[in-house]
């Protein structure tokens, strides 16, 4: 994982070095535009994984094959349709992408390149779904790991020496095609029985459909959520500023990918705990108790990231691409907030409360266009990025609502509860915060690297010493020494 990290810094670096910043723009709204052609699968695969628990459980080939060939089918279609739409897209892209200086035919081509790759991925990659389902997603990250480091050293080799984006992009889609033709070859050999099966019941078919219409309110809201900043940003205030955008949120992006690998030891414990806890007082305890787990965790990366962000950046591309810490400050909030408010959708998922879910999805939704819309009026890219932080503290709400309401049968005074805890957790992060930023602030005499060095202990010492101070006689945190010491370090 961190060799993998490590080649995309590189890569990025290499690329606005020999192609440009603006480029990294276009690249990054071509990205999210057809990731809203991604909205034709609906769901699909959300609902397929789900419907291989059983089966996958039972060892029912001939039903595993039934469900991968109905997946097979509905993905070839899919793949199809976005295909057609790319194409029609294609000749609208000039009223996205603004503010730059390549021309029509340039930005066109550079789009029908990712959309291969988009497409090739339909056709090809929905074996990957039965090993996720099959709990071997590791073997996914095996594979695409090392054809990831092996592109990216080909990305760097030709950037460097012909500067050419089109052969970035050639690069890209030969990765797609490469990693999924191995997991293809992996595929058959592990499962052989299920290459007899072929055909698919009118049985499946409707009860997939069922699962698609519950996930697909909560599909339409994480793109937008996800990725309509970066297009309203380059339709309203130009297309490059999102290229200055995209380096911090490929430095956020590996300390979640850092978090979401330390979490891996602590989920299977928490959801067997959760899964056999009859009793709802005990469970809303642990509800919370998992909710602090994540919070220490989050803590470990959003400290240290408000005050170290810029200095990395600088390091890394240079002081012409260091943004307002205000930057930092919402994206690090937004991280925040949708990371801590995870136990109420995995608890939402595993209660299959996706009725009630979906309005809150699409509440979210609606708000954080027209909020991101409104905002970049008034306060320009800083408007976007509230309009996001107002759309996820909405979606916390209710979310936690439905949890409270529809599982613990809530009384007024447990809700209530929840949200002073949590309000606690958010004034210890941000007193753990405001010294990290001022004691590191007075070492700016120092050079870059000393810096992060430095900042990087000051800011995990203050988080222990915080959470000693703050929470050290909580039942909380002797919950998580517990665990700590009892499951993880004694496995």
């Amino acid at each position: 994982m961190v060799i993998t990290m490590v080649m995309g810094f590189a890569t990025r670096k290499v690329f606005i070095q020999f192609v440009g910043v603006s480029l990294l723009g276009v690249d990054g709204v071509i990205t999210q535009i057809l990731g809203f052609l991604s909205l034709a699968e609906l769901g699909v695969k959300t609902a397929i994984v789900y419907s291989l628990y059983r089966p996958i459980h039972e060892k029912d080939s001939d039903k595993i094959g039934q469900i991968m060939a109905l997946f097979k089918s509905i993905y070839r279609r899919v793949g199809l349709f976005v295909l057609v739409v790319g194409l029609l897209g294609s000749f609208f892209i000039q009223f996205v992408i603004t503010g730059v200086e390549y021309d029509l035919i340039y930005i066109q081509g550079a789009l029908l390149i990712q959309l291969i790759a988009t497409v090739a991925t339909y056709f090809m990659a929905y074996k990957r779904t039965l090993l996720y389902a099959d709990q071997k997603n590791y073997i996914l990250n095996i594979i695409d790991s090392i054809v990831n480091i092996i592109i990216n050293i080909a990305k760097i080799v030709l950037l460097i020496y012909l500067k050419s984006y089109y052969g970035y992009l050639i690069l890209q889609v030969i990765q797609v095609i490469g990693s999924n033709l191995l997991v293809s070859w992996f595929y058959q050999k592990s499962y052989p029985a299920i290459q007899k099966s072929d055909t698919y019941s009118q049985e499946e078919k409707t009860a997939l459909f069922s699962h698609v219409k519950n996930v697909f309110a909560g599909r339409i809201a994480g793109f937008i959520y996800a990725s309509t900043d970066n297009i309203v940003i380059s339709i309203l205030l130009g297309t490059k500023l999102v290229g200055y955008l995209s380096n911090y949120q490929l430095l956020y992006s590996a300390v979640k990918k850092m978090i979401m690998y330390l979490m891996i030891p602590i989920q299977p414990l928490i959801g067997n705990f959760l899964t056999e806890e009859s009793d709802l007082r005990r469970s809303e305890s642990l509800f919370f108790e998992y909710t602090f787990v994540r919070f220490l965790l989050i803590t470990i990366g959003f400290v240290p990231m408000i005050s170290l962000s810029n200095y990395a950046i600088e390091l890394w591309l240079g002081k012409a691409f260091i943004l307002s810490p205000l930057i930092t400050i919402l994206m690090m909030t937004d991280f925040y907030i949708s990371f801590i408010h995870g136990p109420a959708g995995e608890y939402i998922n595993g209660l299959g409360l996706f009725y009630y879910e979906k309005f809150v999805a699409i509440l979210g939704a609606s708000l954080n266009i027209i909020t991101s819309v409104l905002g970049v009026y008034l306060f320009g890219v800083y408007g976007v990025l509230i309009g996001t932080v107002i759309s996820q503290i909405c979606m916390w709400i209710g979310r936690s609502y439905i949890v409270y309401k529809f599982y613990f049968k809530n009384t007024h005074d447990m809700y209530l509860h929840y949200w002073r805890k949590h309000l606690f957790l958010i004034s210890t992060i941000v007193i753990e915060t405001l010294l990290s930023y001022m004691i590191i602030q007075r070492l700016r005499f120092l050079p870059t690297w000393y810096i992060l060095i430095i900042g990087l202990v000051i800011s995990e010492v203050l988080v222990v010493i915080g959470t000693i101070v703050f929470w050290g006689r909580s039942k909380e945190f002797h919950y998580v020494k517990n665990l700590v010491f009892t499951h993880i370090l004694r496995k």
